[in-house]
């Protein structure tokens, strides 16, 4: 954890951060029948998407580096790490793997789902449309205890035994540091969906959303200014083409459009297939 690792002046060595990388995934997409249902009748459906693109990153404002000093027992008091701005990174990456399985039921033209998913973190989702002969909309909102990830990277100083015999010279050590971290960021994700049936087959539009938190903290050479960028909203579009097979699998395939309070126009490929039982 990071409390653990990033201690400030230890007795023999800190470590101070230079710079971040914070990713951030797209959010899953979602989806209502993807064909006509009849009055009255429901079905277990199990999913698997990939997302597949390119990692790009951003460069955020309002974060820097800053110099202190500290004691070492043995070599005294140092300078450690310096003042200037920090190498600040959100990293948007495409790339996810997600399965999901749900209840799907239809009375009227009302049609309702309940489901339990993986990505990155457990989901918990239900959903509410209407479902046409030729056509479809709902919407979905879930709970997801989404694990986000962050990698630390900077200069380890450390006063270090200059021999195994003299005791008392010792010397200043830098070294670089990395670190990988994975933080629980409790979220809920939002959105919406729109097909049309050809027989089949099926065309589906459909946008969903999540509240993004970018949990880093003022810790040892890490100084975060008021008005320093925290993106909050990630959000994804997916237009997807499918077909139906055997009455009992599902295939769809096509592009993604990630963005959000962030800069750049990100885009991806994805594809699933669904079991209906």
């Amino acid at each position: 954890m990071l409390v653990s690792l990033f201690t400030g002046c230890a007795v023999k060595s800190t470590n101070r951060i230079e710079a971040f990388d914070a990713k951030v995934l797209a959010a899953p997409d979602v989806h209502g029948a993807n064909r006509y249902m009849q009055d009255g009748e429901s079905e277990w459906r199990a999913n698997v998407n990939v997302q597949v693109g390119k990692d790009e990153s951003y460069a955020l404002d309002g974060y820097s580096t800053v110099e202190e000093g500290c004691y070492f027992a043995g070599c005294g008091s140092k300078k450690v790490g310096k003042d200037g701005p920090m190498e600040a990174n959100l990293r948007i990456s495409p790339f996810d793997i997600d399965g999901s399985i749900e209840r799907l039921a239809k009375s009227g033209h009302l049609l309702t789902n309940f489901g339990l998913g993986y990505s990155r973190g457990l989901i918990l989702r239900m959903g509410v449309g209407g479902n046409y002969e030729h056509f479809e909309f709902g919407g979905n909102l879930g709970a997801w205890i989404l694990a986000s990830e962050i990698t630390y990277s900077g200069t380890k100083y450390s006063c270090e035994k200059k021999g195994l015999i003299d005791d008392e010279e010792y010397f200043m050590r830098t070294s670089y540091f990395e670190s990988d971290e994975t933080l629980i960021n409790p979220t809920v994700d939002f959105g919406a969906y729109t097909s049309a049936f050809f027989g089949p087959a099926f065309l589906t539009y459909s946008f969903n959303a999540y509240v993004y938190r970018l949990m880093v903290e003022e810790m040892d050479g890490l100084k975060k200014e008021k008005n320093a960028e925290k993106p909050s909203l990630v959000a994804t579009q997916y237009l997807t083409l499918g077909v139906h097979l055997f009455n009992r699998m599902e295939l769809h395939g096509g592009v993604a459009h990630i963005f959000g309070d962030f800069d750049g126009y990100h885009i991806a490929g994805t594809a699933g297939i669904s079991f209906y039982m």
